[in-house]
């Protein structure tokens, strides 16, 4: 009972966040200019917004990965 519970809470969340994204999305279609060293383009601000989350998840996750076996390696040294 408690599995379901937990689950169908779960799919609430899902379905919240869905929403915000879509209303986030909406909300900032118009196109940006994005300057870097070599040079230039436009997009959607949304998209940039998205690219610059999906970067910093997968730094953040590196960096989560990197200290794990940093810990795991030095356990193993102890033992």
């Amino acid at each position: 009972m408690r599995v379901t519970l937990m689950r169908y809470i779960g799919y609430f969340l899902l379905i919240i966040i869905f929403v915000i994204i879509c209303i986030l999305s909406i909300l900032n279609a118009q196109t940006v200019q994005f300057n870097y060293m070599f040079g230039a383009f436009s997009l959607p601000l949304i998209i940039l917004l998205l690219f610059t989350f999906i970067i910093g998840l997968l730094i953040g996750a590196l960096l989560v990965v990197f200290t794990r076996m940093r810990k795991r390696h030095k356990h193993k040294g102890i033992s």
